[in-house]
């Protein structure tokens, strides 16, 4: 039998994909050790994973990252403190005999205990594939990114100094700050659909091999029944919020519609913080999201790629105004392929958002487009294939003779 450690990003979005994944390598005779926070044991351990609770400076830098909304120098801030805890989790690992390292393309460390302890591992991408050194930031002019990296000099000088000291101690090499997104290798599962993936220079990624999976989401195969109005759904996910004003700015946009509209408003803001809701308005913190697309005729989100896919897989087309990380990139390619309208945070009014509605729910082409993009998704193979995959895969490197590349 098979030991094989996750080390997950600890955000929804990605640690769902990893738990798919660790059924189904259970399913292929493995034993799985699931590093991870609190608020995702009982998920872990229900499908039979044997959760490993991180440190608890990994835990405090991603309370930082979610209270940041996501901010790139809280990924910085992250990455310091797992690399300053390699010696830790080393001696955890040399208790056990681990077969695969599986972790999260933002997760550093886990390519980096792979180098040191000379264990196969394989990264996770719950994004769209981007060359290393990409780094698109959303609505914000070149002075305002210059400000913000000299105010966040000490994270920088930080994560520089930690991990030469590491690249020194353990003679592995330095990925760099801009490539903490990026953290390949020589087998890398990707949770999208080739045609859904943007174009990309290939000869930079040539030493990878990229397997594209899609998604598991399921369809309903019930009919639906007609609806009297059409339903819009409006959600920014888990970690980012749209803020206060610009949720009011929908309830005015769309009160007293003929539109039934349910907005998600997640953590960060409650209901009692809004005004003139009208009847067919409805404001929860959660809304089971799969449910509620199901139903939906129009989705409106900042463009994450779990609710992309779900959106994709329901034939939901959307409406995307991205917030950060990946979600310009998302938003430009769903916008290209005809799936949705790209809209800018900062440029969205009243009068645009009305005029995209009534664009998208007009002509059916969209609502096509997106029912043509979820069968692609769904047809990839989903964590299925990604557990084959990783074991044959495995199987050949073993017989071959696994020797860990220092140069990747």
């Amino acid at each position: 039998m098979k030991t094989i450690v996750i080390f997950s990003f600890p955000i929804r979005g990605h640690v769902n994909s990893l738990i798919k994944l660790s059924r189904e390598l259970i399913k292929n005779n493995c034993n799985v050790l699931f590093y991870c926070t609190d608020e995702y044991r009982q998920e872990i351990e229900e499908i039979g994973s044997e959760y490993v609770a991180y440190h608890p400076q990994i835990v405090c830098r991603m309370r930082r990252f979610r209270e940041s909304y996501g901010d790139f120098f809280a990924i910085v801030d992250y990455s310091t403190a797992s690399t300053g805890l390699l010696d830790y989790y080393v001696k955890e690992l040399q208790k056990r005999k681990i077969d695969i390292i599986i972790h999260d393309v933002m997760c550093r460390m886990g390519k980096q205990l792979g180098e040191i302890m000379n264990i196969w591992t394989v990264a996770s991408i719950t994004t769209f594939l981007v060359e290393p050194g990409i780094c698109k930031i959303p609505f914000q002019s070149k002075r305002a990114i210059i400000k913000t990296i000299i105010t966040r000099m000490p994270y920088i000088f930080k994560f520089k100094l930690v991990e030469y000291l590491s690249s020194i101690k353990y003679k592995i090499h330095r990925g760099g700050i801009f490539n903490l997104y990026y953290n390949y290798e020589s087998l890398n599962i990707v949770y999208t659909s080739d045609k859904l993936q943007p174009e990309y220079d290939e000869s930079k990624l040539a030493n990878y091999r990229f397997e594209f999976v899609g998604s598991d989401i399921e369809n309903s195969t019930e009919v639906q029944q007609k609806k009297k109005r059409k339903v819009i759904y409006i959600s920014f996910g888990t970690v980012y919020s749209a803020g206060k004003k610009f949720i009011q700015m929908c309830i005015d946009a769309f009160a007293k519609s003929d539109f039934v509209v349910y907005i998600s408003l997640g953590n960060l803001l409650s209901r009692n913080e809004f005004y003139s809701i009208s009847d067919n308005i409805v404001i929860e913190n959660y809304i089971p999201q799969v449910n509620i697309l199901k139903e939906a005729d129009l989705f409106i989100t900042h463009g994450g790629m779990n609710s992309i896919s779900e959106a994709l897989i329901m034939g939901v087309p959307m409406i995307l105004i991205p917030l950060a990380a990946d979600q310009p990139i998302v938003a430009e390619r769903l916008e290209k392929l005809g799936a949705g309208i790209h809209l800018m945070y900062n440029e969205v009014n009243i009068s645009c958002l009305k005029r995209s509605v009534n664009k998208m729910l007009k002509l059916k082409e969209y609502r096509e487009k997106c029912q043509l993009l979820g069968d692609e998704l769904r047809a990839a193979g989903g964590s299925a294939k990604a557990a084959e995959t990783i074991c044959c895969y495995y199987s050949e490197i073993n017989e071959e003779g696994f020797r860990f590349d220092t140069k990747r």
